[in-house]
């Protein structure tokens, strides 16, 4: 929602100033100055960029600031996902870490039975009776 927000408000306030800009251009042509390259008054250029700079400036850094404030949101919902992506991959490789040991140790331990052969004479001991 913050996102939303703060993204309407930078798109808005750009495009506010485009439209002034357009305005002032389109003011400044009403009120008979005219732009021309073989002729510069440089007192009357200066007091019309004065004029344009500290609109638009503010309006700019406004947007400037806005855009800041969504960077910084996107980037804390990058890193929580990617903090999130990582636990998961820590913990998979937790568990193939484990299985890889448990066969490791698996198919190195040897088994061996010792197996000793009974005869049906000795295999139920008999009590010598001594008389």
């Amino acid at each position: 929602m913050k996102i939303k927000i703060i993204n309407y408000f930078a798109i808005s306030s750009f495009l506010i100033g485009v439209i002034l800009l357009i305005v002032l251009i389109f003011q400044f042509s009403l009120s008979g100055y005219k732009f021309s390259i073989n002729e510069i008054n440089i007192e009357d250029s200066s007091k019309i960029v004065s004029i344009i700079q500290g609109l638009l400036s503010t309006i700019w850094l406004i947007t400037t600031i806005s855009l800041l404030f969504l960077t910084f949101f996107l980037q804390k919902e990058e890193l929580q996902k990617t903090t999130t992506s990582f636990k998961i991959q820590n913990e998979d490789t937790h568990f193939f870490n484990l299985l890889n040991a448990f066969l490791s140790i698996r198919n190195n331990v040897e088994f061996s039975f010792y197996v000793e052969e009974f005869n049906s004479e000795n295999a139920f001991p008999t009590l010598n009776e001594k008389t």
